[in-house]
């Protein structure tokens, strides 16, 4: 797929500076283009990569300089407050033991709240949340339970894309996706959609993530990603071939740059229709290989850098 975008704001009244960044595949207007659609720039390990609402902002006359519509909370924990009834502190940092002096989950997510209501009718906003090993102490149900009310205090639930949204339809979310397709993206306006990312091969941030879509799924506020590392090109199953759990509600395939073979491993997602993520889009020419491939969600450590991160 070639990278040609369509930029809607001479098409559609509706868009305001915050829209203008909307670019599609296939030449969907805004109105009929669904999450499917929709190629964006995404921040990569985005909190050292400068305050959370430059990286949101959007400037026409600088559109690469910020102008994502995804970021990435690396995600720690104090692992000296675990009980039931203890204030459990989540730590935005690219592992190791947390480090108090690190921004703290809470506020993160006070900053795109108040990003959100500055910048009414945005886009839908994808925030990935990527489980680290240090995250991993506790009761993972306990601990799941917490994230996720620590999410619901500081985001209103009303600008939530949640998986109940579409469970509430069908048994699954790969079924009603089969059945119904994606979400459009002018239905998703002022929305956040998370996503819990991590590594598969870790057994710790495996527990927590099976812990996350087996206990109360319906419940949950994120969706989950499938990682790439461990799906070899050719490995990916069909879910109507195949009905596993592990699968069943996964949509979201996410693929660093660095795995051999990536660029076919993401036209092999396309094609059984799961949305696309790449990380570590840090030289031009992976980021425009990125963008012939049909990626989704284009991760890049280059958010103010440099020019060629633009649509």
């Amino acid at each position: 797929m070639e990278c040609k975008h369509e930029n809607q704001q001479n098409k559609d009244s509706l868009l305001n500076c915050s829209l203008k960044r909307l670019y599609f595949t296939n030449k969907k207007s805004f109105k009929e283009a669904t999450l499917f659609d929709q190629q964006l720039k995404a921040s990569h390990n985005s909190f050292d990569k400068g305050p959370l609402q430059k990286q949101l902002a959007y400037d026409k006359d600088f559109p690469a300089f910020g102008g994502c519509l995804s970021i990435e909370f690396d995600l720690v924990q104090n692992h000296n407050l675990l009980g039931k009834n203890d204030e459990w502190e989540f730590y935005l940092q690219h592992g190791k033991k947390y480090d108090k002096k690190s921004k703290k989950l809470t506020q993160a997510l006070e900053e795109v709240q108040k990003w959100s209501e500055q910048n009414k009718n945005h886009p839908p906003i994808i925030i990935y949340l990527d489980i680290k090993t240090e995250m991993c102490f506790g009761d993972p149900i306990i601990q799941t339970e917490k994230l996720d009310e620590q999410i619901l205090r500081h985001i209103k639930k009303d600008q939530l894309y949640m998986p109940i949204n579409m469970l509430k339809h069908e048994k699954n979310i790969i079924t009603y996706i089969k059945k119904y397709g994606y979400p459009k993206v002018s239905e998703l306006l002022n929305k956040f959609i998370f996503v819990m990312s991590g590594s598969e091969k870790d057994i710790k941030t495996h527990t927590f993530r099976t812990t996350y879509y087996t206990h109360n799924y319906q419940e949950r506020i994120a969706f989950l990603d499938l990682d790439a590392r461990i799906f070899p090109l050719g490995a990916l199953v069909d879910i109507s071939q195949k009905n596993e759990k592990f699968l069943e509600n996964r949509f979201i395939y996410n693929v660093p740059v660095k795995q051999e073979g990536w660029e076919n491993i993401v036209q092999e997602a396309r094609k059984k229709g799961y949305l696309t993520r790449v990380f570590q889009a840090n030289n031009e020419k992976d980021w425009k290989k990125a963008c012939k491939a049909g990626v989704h969600h284009i991760a890049t450590d280059k958010i103010f850098q440099v020019d060629w991160t633009k649509f």
